[in-house]
C-alpha cells in the first residue's frame, strides 16, 4: 500500500529535503543591509564601493533576499558559503542578462552585463562574507536548532 501513497519526484522537481534550520529572519535582513553598508564604510575611501553600493545594493537586496533565505534554510551557515552564494547568484544573473541582451541584439545591455558579472562579482564576494559574518553573529540560538515541531507537540 506504501507504493501507492509513496511519491517519487523526477530529476527537474527534486524531493523536498529537510532543511538544515530555520532562519533568523532579523538576523537575515540586518546581515543583507548591513554587509554592503560595513564594507563601503570600510572602504569608502577608494570610491569605487560607493558608486558599487549604488549601482548595485539594490540588485543585492532584490536578488540576494530570496537566495539567501533558499541557502540559509538548506546549509549550515558560514562566511564563506554566503559569499559563494552571493557571487553564484550575481555570475547567473550577469551571464543570463547577457545572453538575452545577445539573443535579442539589446544593444549595451550585454556590455553592462558583462561589467556586472566583472566588477558585481567581486562586491558579491565580499558583501555576502560579511552578510555571512554578521548573521552568524547575530542569529538567536533558537533558530539553529533543526527541531521542527509536530502536529500535535505544542
Amino acid at each position: 500500500m506504501t507504493e501507492i501513497t509513496e511519491r517519487k519526484m523526477g530529476l527537474l522537481l527534486p524531493a523536498a529535503r529537510k532543511s538544515a534550520h530555520v532562519v533568523d529572519p532579523v538576523a537575515l535582513i540586518v546581515g543583507l543591509i548591513g554587509g554592503p553598508l560595513i564594507v563601503t564604510a570600510a572602504t569608502f575611501y577608494a570610491v569605487i564601493p560607493v558608486f558599487a553600493l549604488g549601482m548595485g545594493g539594490l540588485l543585492y537586496l532584490v536578488a540576494g533576499f530570496p537566495a539567501m533565505l533558499i541557502w540559509f534554510a538548506r546549509r549550515p551557515i558560514s562566511s564563506g558559503g554566503v559569499a559563494t552564494a552571493a557571487f553564484l547568484v550575481n555570475a547567473g544573473l550577469s551571464i543570463s542578462v547577457w545572453a538575452i541582451s545577445l539573443l535579442f541584439d539589446a544593444g549595451d545591455m550585454a556590455k553592462i552585463a558583462l561589467f556586472y558579472l566583472a566588477f558585481g562579482s567581486a562586491f558579491a564576494l565580499t558583501w555576502g562574507g560579511v552578510t555571512g559574518w554578521i548573521y552568524v553573529k547575530l542569529c538567536n540560538p533558537i533558530y539553529q536548532s533543526s527541531v521542527l515541531l509536530k502536529k500535535g507537540d505544542h
